[in-house]
């Protein structure tokens, strides 16, 4: 995905819903699919690097981004400056944020958590506010907005959090405030308007009738002990270490202070859902939540924020120096983890990149790097498991085009953005045959044959394209697969992020206003 939004800036165009420049050039619909819109202003500003270097530099860009907004979050709610920077640190060289500086990149859930501290606070006001508060409506849908153009599953997460935390209150509290609902339904709306493009193509993605997720309704947890028990520096699916020891030191003040404690609820609510003590074998049935997969990887992430903020919370003697030797520590350990995991460093190029030349004897290639990702439904069929068929892997890496009595290998070249180019090896005879590309009903796409505009596209029963040759097509003919994004889509993006962008100015009015008044 990052690939290809390259590639489309590059060529100064607006990402496409299927993946030509990546993946084998086979029109997967990864990049309509999945939400992008807080990927591209990282690409913008690396683009000028090689790909390779881009990946690292996002990655730094993250990490920075990370620790500017928690450290002003925190500064705007008036915790001590020495304190936010300390946490700041903690947060983005420990935990989640380190995960992914090491081992992957997820954009859409690291995009997120950039804003973890803004979140927590605004979802903290909104179960607590008394009235209908313009201010905070703004605030809430800018943030949700940030989500649902990062990773929809975790707006969905964060939905769950909300209601679980909300029905707490109720419980615990015996307090049933109508303007929470009020004001995140008010939050809702604008951020629906935000949102339209996202979800106007995955309604029409969807109407091609795609593959079911992996995984699908088989919802897999941890046990509480490993989430205590594996206290990395670097933890992914459990307390590191720092949130760990801040969580066991915040334990001391619960029930003796309000913030701590609701801190420290929300904090075993999160651990409660990433164990296997929840019965997600019986949720995991329910819409949405089947397609949670691991519940640590949805639910995990946010495992670190609530026993930091508990921690500032609390009352101990020399809180900024412990804090001071964690930042140390934490510090300290990233040369180490790098050492160990120098894989972001290589220079060689990613397994799932296609060069401009694709060419159909490369015998190297390992099948691993197809995936089965949002495949036309006929191409899975209702298989959950991981694995993709062999025969969509035989045409991803060794491409023919087939019909019933002849087929032809293929060289697969991107010249231009959002189109592949097919040369065949050798002549073939006019009739009906498929070529290596994924076919998605609800899409309309443009193919031409050495020049001429071909009618009619159809499916095959593997969900791959498949289209009528005239005539005797000569050795080295040239197939042109094209496609564009609707022009409603893009009138949509212009549209909702303008919206976007008002409402931003609109909130940082609201705040100049709400500041002065507080002076």
């Amino acid at each position: 995905m990052t690939y290809d939004i390259r590639e489309a800036f590059l060529a100064h165009r607006i990402p496409t819903w299927v993946n030509f420049s990546s993946y084998h050039g086979m029109g997967q619909a990864i990049n309509g699919m999945y939400p992008d819109i807080t990927l591209w202003p990282f690409i913008l500003i690396t683009n000028g690097l090689s790909f390779v270097n881009q990946i690292i530099a996002i990655k730094v860009v993250i990490l920075l981004a990370t620790f500017i907004v928690t450290y002003i979050s925190l500064v705007k709610h008036n915790f001590i400056k020495e304190n936010s920077f300390y946490v700041a640190i903690l947060y983005v060289f420990t935990g989640y944020s380190l995960y992914q500086f090491l081992y992957e990149l997820q954009p859409g859930a690291i995009a997120i958590y950039i804003f973890t501290f803004p979140l927590v606070f605004s979802i903290e006001e909104v179960l607590y506010t008394p009235e209908l508060n313009k201010k905070l409506i703004v605030k809430l849908s800018l943030l949700f907005g940030i989500i649902l153009y990062s990773h929809l599953l975790s707006a969905v997460v964060i939905a769950c959090l909300i209601i679980s935390m909300w029905l707490l209150r109720v419980v615990l509290e015996k307090k049933l405030n109508y303007f929470s609902i009020l004001n995140l339904f008010l939050a809702s709306i604008l951020t629906f308007f935000y949102s339209m493009p996202i979800l106007y193509r995955l309604y029409v993605i969807s109407q091609s009738k795609i593959a079911p997720p992996y995984g699908k309704g088989l919802v897999g947890s941890e046990s509480l002990n490993y989430i205590f028990n594996d206290p990395q520096i670097y933890a992914r699916v459990s307390l590191s270490f720092v949130a760990l020891l801040l969580f066991i030191i915040s334990l001391h003040y619960f029930g003796k202070n309000s913030k701590i404690t609701r801190y420290l609820i929300g904090e075993m609510v999160i651990i409660l859902l990433c164990s296997n003590l929840i019965p997600w074998n019986i949720l995991g049935k329910l819409p949405l939540i089947n397609m949670f997969q691991f519940t640590p990887w949805r639910f995990g992430i946010y495992l670190s924020a609530l026993p930091m903020l508990a921690f500032l919370y609390t009352h101990i003697k020399n809180k900024n120096m412990i804090l001071f030797v964690l930042s140390l520590i934490s510090l300290a350990a990233v040369p180490e983890a790098l050492s160990q995991n120098n894989s972001i460093f290589k220079t060689s190029q990613c397994t799932f990149i296609n060069s401009k030349a694709l060419k159909a004897d490369n015998s190297n290639q390992n099948f691993g790097s197809i995936i089965r990702d949002y495949l036309p439904a006929k191409t899975i069929g209702n298989s959950i498991n991981g694995d993709v068929p062999n025969f969509a892997k035989r045409r991803s890496f060794y491409p023919k085009i087939e019909g019933p009595q002849q087929e032809s290998n293929v060289k697969k070249v991107i010249s231009d953005y959002g189109s592949i180019s097919l040369y065949n090896q050798k002549s073939v005879e006019k009739g009906v045959y498929t070529i290596p590309v994924y076919y998605y009903s609800s899409l309309k796409y443009r193919i031409y044959v050495n020049g001429k505009k071909i009618s009619k596209i159809a499916g095959d029963h593997h969900g791959f394209m498949k289209i009528k040759f005239n005539n005797l097509l000569q050795r080295n003919s040239k197939i042109v697969v094209i496609y564009n994004n609707p022009k409603f889509y893009n009138a949509l993006l212009v549209a909702s992020l303008a919206i976007y962008l008002f409402v931003i100015i609109y909130f940082i009015k609201l705040d100049n206003i709400g500041g002065k008044e507080r002076n």
